[in-house]
């Protein structure tokens, strides 16, 4: 039971860290810069993208509003408009609170106005959040698309084995597995290093 909690905690913390090192290039695209950058380039047309804010900012509505604005200003290697519709946003646990308001509440989160929250109106009425413990930095937070562009490949499925050492009776247990993580086009995600 312990070797398959390790196993499964041990292939979250390898996918997750696509978006702790996401930002300081141990994982890059296929072009060469960091996963999250503010410069990715668009080889075919020769200009840049950027899918990290140029200020770094804590989840709030002001920088929640300009994540989703990330994804109406998208262009593929043309250079040609295309469309990312975001569907997920990726906190720490620590920010659950914060991401309640922003998607599910009625009224503009963090106003003393009437106005209606624009977050969850639109093509934004679907959004949702995953809280999730393997986000190492607390305050970096992600806005995905369903083209997020993370993929995770089995080169060998994981095998648990037992036996017994002949020689002392002891009961012995492996694991095996081999797995590819890789982010090779990630227009369709956006992240905030706000650490």
């Amino acid at each position: 039971r312990k070797l398959a909690q390790s196993a499964a905690w041990k292939q979250e913390t390898t996918f997750w860290d696509l978006f702790n090192s996401g930002f300081d290039g141990t994982h890059t695209i296929a072009e060469g810069s960091a996963i999250f950058d503010q410069a990715n380039a668009l080889l075919k047309s020769g200009t840049t993208w950027s899918n990290e804010p140029a200020t770094a900012g804590a989840l709030s509505p002001s920088t929640y509003e300009a994540a989703l604005e990330h994804f109406d200003n998208m262009y593929n290697e043309a250079g040609m408009p295309i469309k990312y519709s975001p569907y997920l946003l990726v906190i720490h646990p620590s920010w659950k609170w914060m991401a309640r308001r922003l998607i599910q509440t009625e009224k503009m989160p963090q106003s003393a106005d009437n106005d209606v929250n624009p977050y969850n109106r639109d093509e934004n009425s679907g959004m949702q959040y995953l809280t999730n413990p393997y986000i190492t930095t607390a305050n970096n937070w992600f806005v995905l698309s369903r083209d997020h562009g993370f993929d995770w490949y089995w080169r060998k499925k994981m095998q648990f084995k037992s036996s017994d050492d002949f020689n002392t009776g002891n009961a012995m247990f492996k694991s095996t597995g081999r797995w590819s993580i890789v982010n090779l086009d990630p227009r369709g995600a956006y992240g905030n290093p706000a650490s």
